[in-house]
C-alpha cells in the first residue's frame, strides 16, 4: 500500500483517476518496511462499536468518516491490494461492487450522532482523541456537546489546505475546466476529552506553553 501510493495517477482519493499519468506513475515500484515502534503491537479488523468495550488503553483516537463517502469506497484499491482479490467493478473509477454494502453508520447524518454518541461512552480509555473537519455532518458546537458528555474537553483547530483536487479546480469528462471551486482551505478539529477537570486544566497549559505551540502552527485552541 505505501509502495502503491507513491506511484499512483489519483489526486489523493481513489474516486476518479487522472486522464494523463501523473509523472510518478512512471517511477518503479519500490517495496520497503515502513517504520515500526519498537515493543509488541496488535491490529484488529473489526467494527469498531462492537470492540470499544473489549479493549482497554491510556488514549483512544478516533478518525470516523465525517460524510456519506466511504474509506472503502475512496480508497478501494487498497482494498483490493489487501484482499488480493479480483473484485466485480462499476463505474467510471472501477470500485469494487461490495463497497455499496458496507455501508458504515458514521457514513449517514441521522446514524452518526448515535453511532459517534455509543462509541464515545463505551470506550474504556482514559484519554479519547476525536478527529473531525468542518466539512462533515456535524458543526464544532455539536461534536463539543457530544465528547462533553464523556469528560471534560479541550478543542484544538488545525487549518489546511484541502484536498489537490480542489487545488487542481473542477473538470467535465472532456478535460474542460468548469465551475469553480468554493474555497482552498479547511479546518480539521481533534476534540481531547479529559477523564476529569484537574487533567483538563494540565492539559490546557501544557498545549499553551509547551512544546505543542511549535507543532500547531496556526492552530486556535478553545476552551
Amino acid at each position: 500500500m505505501l509502495a502503491a501510493d507513491k506511484v499512483d495517477s489519483t489526486t489523493g482519493l481513489q474516486m476518479a483517476y487522472l486522464k494523463m499519468g501523473a509523472p510518478r506513475s512512471y517511477q518503479p515500484l519500490i517495496l520497503q518496511y515502513p517504520p515500526l515502534l519498537p515493543g509488541d503491537g496488535k491490529a484488529i479488523l473489526g467494527d469498531a462499536l462492537r470492540w470499544a468495550k473489549t479493549i482497554e488503553a491510556d488514549i483512544a483516537y478516533l478518525d470516523p468518516p465525517y460524510n456519506q463517502h466511504s474509506y472503502a469506497g475512496n480508497y478501494h484499491i487498497w482494498e483490493t491490494l489487501v484482499l488480493f482479490d479480483q473484485p466485480s467493478i462499476y463505474g467510471v473509477a472501477c470500485k469494487r461492487t461490495d463497497v455499496r454494502e458496507k455501508k458504515s453508520p458514521f457514513n449517514s447524518k441521522e446514524k452518526a450522532v448515535q453511532a459517534l454518541s455509543q462509541l464515545l461512552r463505551e470506550l474504556k480509555a482514559t484519554y479519547i482523541v476525536l478527529s473531525f473537519s468542518n466539512e462533515g455532518f456535524f458543526s464544532i458546537e455539536e461534536l463539543r456537546s457530544l465528547c462533553e458528555v464523556r469528560g471534560p474537553t479541550l478543542v484544538l483547530n488545525h487549518y489546511h489546505k484541502r484536498y489537490i483536487g480542489a487545488q487542481i479546480g473542477i473538470y467535465n469528462p472532456k478535460g474542460e475546466k468548469v465551475g469553480k471551486v468554493s474555497h482552498l482551505q479547511n479546518s480539521e478539529y481533534l476534540f481531547i476529552v479529559c477523564p476529569d477537570r484537574s487533567s483538563w486544566n494540565s492539559l490546557k497549559r501544557a498545549l499553551e506553553n509547551g512544546p505543542a505551540e511549535k507543532v500547531y502552527i496556526q492552530t486556535e485552541l478553545f476552551t
